[in-house]
Parts: structure tokens; sequence; C-alpha cells
């Protein structure tokens, strides 16, 4: 309950649902911060996601 009048104070804050499979990118990203101890900034996309993230490109061009 606590939460839910959290989220009536802030205006800016939705909370959707969505697939796993419509999210690929941000699955990858989670399931890859279970190895990292701490916080940790990417200079680039790591390799195991360099490829859904220009499948991600593609579909939204067509």
């Amino acid at each position: 309950m606590y939460v839910l009048n959290l989220m009536h104070d802030l205006q800016s804050v939705a909370i959707r649902f969505i697939k796993r499979q419509s999210n690929r990118v941000t699955h990858s990203l989670t399931r890859i911060s279970r190895f990292y101890a701490s916080y940790h900034l990417f200079d680039f996309a790591p390799t195991c996601i360099k490829c859904l993230i220009f499948n991600e490109m593609i579909d939204v061009m067509c």
C-alpha cells in the first residue's frame, strides 16, 4: 500500500508490464549485470547485446 501511495505523489512515474521477448536488450543487460559486484559503466555495447540492438533498430525502420 505504501508503494501505491508513493506512486500517486510522483506524477512522472509510470509502471508498465513489458514482455521479456519485447525487450530483449534490457533483459540481456539485466542478466549480465549479475556478474559485476558494483557499479559499472560501459564505454561500448557489450558483445552479447550488439546483435539484439542491431535487430531492434532494423525492426523499427521496417
